[in-house]
């Protein structure tokens, strides 16, 4: 019956997109960290911009019930996100020619999850919950006096899916 129980350690694949690891430590213990990245780069005529953003991220899963092959869990989560964006123009007649802000977003959610295990090697899961953030903005232009900074605060749901492959 012990070979037909799940590994300890796995690759997960998330949507809203990010990868991870997650290492259960015990029965009733998994610690999940990931990462997600994104960049993109417009261009329209005279106007240029590229963005970038990185997400990182650790929750811990207590387990709280299983029956069969589903458990249902409860997770504290922290994450970063780090966005950066540059714009450009090379038009005469604006004020500007170049733009750059960095925000860096941290955030704490607590969610309830069920995980369902399809065998040793494959499981799927499904999370929602609250997320409450806050974030801060540098913003260095021609328009902003310098280190013009803004502040924000944020209350949101997080929902989340996704599936962890084994070792």
């Amino acid at each position: 019956i012990a070979a037909q129980e799940k590994g300890k350690v796995g690759m997960t694949f998330g949507s809203p997109a990010s990868v991870g690891i997650i290492w259960h430590a015990t029965d009733k213990l998994a610690i999940r960290p990931e990462f997600g990245f994104s960049w993109n780069s417009t261009e329209a005529g005279t106007f240029e911009s590229d963005n970038t953003i990185i997400t990182t991220g650790v929750s811990a899963l207590f387990y709280i019930a299983k029956w069969d092959d589903l458990s249902a869990y409860v997770s504290p989560r922290y994450t970063y996100n780090r966005v950066s964006s540059e714009s450009s123009t090379s038009a005469p007649v604006v004020f500007f020619d170049e733009s750059e802000r960095v925000q860096g977003t941290h955030a704490f959610s607590g969610s309830f999850g069920t995980q369902y295990s399809f065998g040793r090697r494959f499981s799927a899961f499904g999370e929602f919950g609250l997320a409450y953030g806050w974030s801060r903005n540098e913003i260095e232009s021609p328009l902003t006096l310098p280190d013009d900074e803004l502040e924000s605060r944020s209350l949101s749901t997080r929902t989340v899916a996704g599936f962890v492959f084994y070792f």
